[in-house]
């Protein structure tokens, strides 16, 4: 798995490249952990690179969206394919998460 921030503005964007499942979910969570500490306006995770995410990563979104809430703050995935997009529907995720299939405008 890998990450790479990309800054426009006040918008931090974090571009993920692989699954998101229980082998990764802790590299993941360090590394959105360090770019939630960048304190951005808005925070943007990008999933185009994403094929797939277990229970482990799923974890890992709700902490942020907690901690992101406690800010008035709101998560937004973009690129999200129809798998992860059912995946997070499903589990309800929709509902405190901006969920984009194609890339939003930032």
């Amino acid at each position: 798995m890998q990450c790479n921030v990309k800054e426009t503005n006040d918008t931090g964007t974090l571009e993920i490249t692989g699954d998101l499942d229980s082998l990764h979910s802790f590299e993941f969570e360090q590394a959105l952990d360090l770019f939630l500490n960048m304190e951005y306006g808005k925070v943007v995770l990008d999933f185009a690179g994403v094929k797939y995410i277990s229970s482990g990563g799923l974890r890992v979104l709700v902490e942020a969206a907690k901690r992101l809430r406690e800010k008035q703050q709101k998560l937004t995935l973009i690129n999200v394919n129809t798998i992860v997009r059912k995946i997070l529907v499903t589990s309800g995720f929709h509902k405190f998460l901006d969920i984009h299939s194609r890339e939003a405008s930032t």
